[in-house]
């Protein structure tokens, strides 16, 4: 049996004399409230999107189910297209609407910039090779000019 809104310890050693098995409450530990500015996608999906947008005659149905599967990708189509620089009279509420106003030539370049920009967004916040301007790019550098210049006086 589950013993629900468990707040102190006396409460929990009730439940527990009384054989309760399972304890929620706020004892155990409080909500926490997450927040983000986006909703992180789905790189696998983002690469079939990709793939369909390469077909020479684009599959609005294929694209729709792609685009409405990651939950990046969806929100920002609808907000550009209801957005002021298309001035709908009418609020756009389905991705399919989206696609159709944006045509397949507008479809392909702000779907695929949208990906790009959330890839090049993902590398950034993670990126930490040898070019990243960072500690480990100054301590590698005089060891490579170092590197060099031992090779040239042994040649």
């Amino acid at each position: 049996m589950l013993a629900e809104k468990v707040e102190s310890q006396a409460e929990y050693e009730e439940a527990r004399s009384l054989g309760y098995a399972y304890f929620q409450g706020y004892f155990f530990a409080r909500p926490q409230v997450i927040s983000a500015s986006e909703v992180p996608s789905t790189k696998v999906n983002q690469l079939r999107v990709l793939r369909e947008l390469r077909h020479a005659e684009l599959d609005f149905k294929c694209l729709e189910q792609l685009v409405r599967r990651d939950l990046s990708l969806a929100p920002k189509l609808l907000r550009y297209v209801n957005s002021a620089a298309f001035a709908l009279n009418e609020r756009i509420g389905s991705i399919m609407q989206a696609l159709v106003i944006l045509g397949e030539q507008n479809s392909r370049k702000l779907i695929a910039l949208a990906i790009m920009a959330d890839w090049s967004r993902t590398i950034r916040r993670n990126w930490s090779g040898p070019l990243s301007r960072g500690p480990a790019f100054a301590r590698a550098s005089p060891d490579a000019a170092e590197s060099r210049v031992a090779n040239r006086t042994v040649s």
